[in-house]
């Protein structure tokens, strides 16, 4: 008669209460893994990206010793002059392939360096399938390789996490205090993005990336986007967190942000908030410098690897069906970010500026070149290197 009907044979078993059966079945670890991981075909192979592609081990005293199957594929972009490295840790429908164009213009758009981490059984990183606790140690591995071969300031460093890259991203901040942690669509834990969308049967999952508590416990300047159309993963998830965070914050919602929005296609997205919560860009003298074995292909052949699409997010895209955004959450939203307007900050003033023809370019499926942005910003930080790099460039760049 039911789970807990009074009659029912799970109440009478359980004297009524069915709990404590449920409490002791849990849903095998790699089959929720599986769902957060889906693990799409490679886009990209060991000749992809020349002199961008490193491979950094996770055992960092073997250095070029280390074995293929103990290495992680990192897509590094050097910046010339750059003060900060970003350090982007992606979501879980793509690998490094799919996230280079984005990397190429976030280096441009801020003049910074990028380094972006793959997961296990992504792309060519081996160690698959993905799990949480594999996807932070590589997470952790590679910041070990910045501080510790590539000697790069934690100063400098700002942590760049999306959707799923935003556990292993509240982690790393836990651990040490950056220049700055961005978080974009992130999530309280995956028990509660299946709560809102399952309800009492996500007790039967056990818990990963328990970023709600962990936020607490960051230090570092701490800036959330939240899309207020994103059904994937609440915009109250990104609010909460915001409430919990204890260091220098900022809350963004834009009102037309959905999960899996173009961040470039509207300047107001993270362009804009970017540029005024974070001292971008900004220049320095000491370059940076990564080891030759680094570039290393370790016996990665391309034959090795089967380039496909990019895979799909089952468990986020079964919550989104199972849930939406409910009218309650959209007014805390609106109500948070009216409060951000009295302030002077956030969405509400990114709103308020008027929109050059820079910004315009940027609209769109793909977007124009933005180049505008960092032309302006350079001579307002570094003068001397903007005109130096003017020169040195032949003739404009192509688009985004």
């Amino acid at each position: 008669q039911g789970w807990g009907g009074s009659g029912g044979a799970w109440s009478s078993a359980c004297g009524g209460d069915v709990w404590p059966l449920l409490r002791s079945w849990r849903m095998p670890l790699d089959v929720i893994s599986r769902f957060l991981f889906p693990t799409p075909l490679a886009s990209y192979g060991p000749d992809s990206f020349p002199e961008e592609l490193i491979f950094v081990p996770k055992l960092l005293e073997q250095r070029e010793g280390c074995p293929p199957e103990q290495c992680v594929p990192c897509l590094f972009l050097k910046r010339p002059g750059a003060r900060f490295l970003i350090y982007y840790l992606h979501s879980n429908g793509e690998d490094l392939g799919k996230c280079y164009s984005f990397c190429q213009i976030i280096r441009e758009q801020f003049q910074v360096h990028v380094l972006a981490c793959e997961y296990p059984g992504y792309g060519m990183c081996p160690g698959g399938p993905a799990t949480a606790d594999s996807v932070t140690e590589n997470a952790f591995a590679v910041f070990r390789f910045v501080r510790e071969v590539m000697r790069w300031p934690t100063e400098n460093i700002k942590i760049f996490g999306r959707s799923i890259g935003t556990g292993p991203a509240i982690s790393l901040a836990v651990q040490y205090r950056v220049a700055g942690l961005i978080l974009v669509a992130p999530f309280l834990s995956i028990k509660e993005i299946l709560q809102d969308a399952i309800g009492v049967f996500s007790r039967l999952v056990e818990e990963r990336f328990p970023s709600k508590d962990r936020m607490h416990l960051v230090r570092s300047p701490t800036l959330i986007i939240h899309g207020q159309q994103d059904v994937l993963i609440p915009c109250k998830h990104g609010a909460a967190l915001y409430e919990l965070c204890r260091s220098r914050k900022l809350l963004v919602c834009p009102g037309g942000m959905e999960h899996n929005s173009n961040l470039l296609a509207d300047p107001t997205y993270l362009v804009v908030p970017m540029l005024q919560f974070f001292k971008l860009p900004d220049c320095c003298k000491e370059e940076i410098v990564v080891p030759s074995w680094a570039f290393q292909k370790r016996g990665f052949q391309a034959d090795d690897f089967r380039l496909g699409g990019c895979g799909e997010m089952p468990l986020l895209q079964l919550a989104g069906r199972l849930a939406t955004c409910s009218r309650p959450m959209k007014e805390e939203c609106s109500g948070r970010a009216e409060s951000e307007k009295s302030r002077g900050v956030g969405e509400a003033k990114a709103d308020s500026i008027q929109r050059a023809p820079a910004h315009q370019e940027l609209q769109g499926e793909k977007g124009e070149s933005g180049r505008q942005y960092s032309e302006f910003f350079a001579r307002q930080r570094c003068p001397a290197r903007a005109e130096a790099a003017a020169d040195s460039e032949p003739g404009p760049k192509s688009g985004w």
